[in-house]
């Protein structure tokens, strides 16, 4: 007996698929009624978003604020951290009780190194500022090289000038002399790859369940450049503060998960980040080499799925 194979352009059957809607859900600060947080230069504060029980996507929902720098002196430009979402130390997705379902610590480090790796280029060019990592755009004429020995662009090489600016991303935002600098953020949760923020499947937990962070520190997010880069000192205010949930619509979509949620409960694998900080004596020396070493327990999980690291150049 021969096989029936219908492929996509010969198949003219209707197929009858549930698709998922989602429509946004403004969720205000649940530990600050004035959605408004200061972070103080080298400390870090709790944000908290209470999250009810329904049915939402996180890889499609994002968090968005505004953030303003003070002016800091003469002769002083803020800079702000620009190709990484710069506000969160830690993120953690939990229903207040159990293991978290989400722990990052670190959280800025892990997501300028996991969302580099994952963004493709045509999404990475459609980017803007408000992302933290878009394309820097700078003038051919006006920007160094990175490589003037072979690159052309700076005047230090050879050949003709390309006809592009840069696509190379932008690495900080600078302001102007002795100004306040002000910037907008909107940052998906997916930016945190390799766990459930970047998981794109509609969740029910059936119960509140908390997008706990710590901000900060100050110093990190922006710094001082007078003659080299000098720590922040001031304090910087967050404000309009909201987690914007990409929340499930489509009434057959959500009883589905439901019903299944409480009759024989919902499971599934999520991959869960762990991030380590090793000590100051992992540094490589002047033979190039160094000793790394990871504690892996049978309670991080089955499978190890991969090792990313960032290196420092000093």
């Amino acid at each position: 007996m021969s096989a029936e194979i219908a492929t996509p352009q010969a198949n003219y059957r209707p197929v009858k698929i549930s698709a998922p809607r989602y429509r946004f859900r403004k969720i205000p600060l649940y530990n600050n009624g004035n959605n408004a947080l200061v972070i103080q230069p080298g400390a870090t504060i709790q944000s908290q978003f209470k999250i009810g029980a329904d049915v939402y996507n996180l890889k499609r929902s994002f968090v968005s604020y505004s953030g303003t720098a003070p002016a800091s002196g003469v002769g002083v430009y803020n800079w702000l951290v620009q190709d990484a979402s710069e506000a969160y130390d830690l993120i953690q997705f939990t229903d207040q009780g159990s293991l978290p379902i989400a722990n990052i610590q670190y959280a800025k480090k892990y997501a300028r190194i996991t969302r580099k790796l994952k963004t493709k280029f045509e999404k990475f060019m459609t980017m803007d500022p408000t992302c933290a990592l878009n394309p820097s755009n700078g003038l051919i004429t006006s920007v160094a090289s990175i490589l003037p020995a072979v690159d052309s662009r700076g005047g230090n090489g050879i050949g003709n000038l390309p006809a592009s600016n840069y696509v190379e991303c932008q690495y900080v935002q600078v302001g102007a002399n002795n100004a306040p600098l002000t910037w907008t953020r909107q940052i998906p949760l997916e930016v945190y790859g390799d766990s459930i923020f970047e998981t794109d499947r509609d969740q029910y937990f059936g119960r509140d369940m908390y997008l706990n962070g710590n901000m900060g520190n100050g110093a990190y997010i922006v710094h001082h450049q007078l003659i080299q880069l000098l720590a922040f000192n001031q304090q910087i205010s967050l404000s309009n503060m909201y987690l914007y949930l990409a929340v499930e619509v489509n009434d057959e979509i959500c009883m589905g998960l439901k019903q299944k949620y409480l009759s024989s409960g919902l499971t599934q694998m999520i991959q869960y980040p762990y991030s380590i900080r090793l000590p100051s004596s992992s540094t490589l020396g002047q033979t190039g080499v160094a000793n790394l070493t990871y504690i892996i327990q049978p309670s991080n999980g089955l499978y190890l799925r991969k090792i990313t690291f960032k290196r420092i150049l000093l």
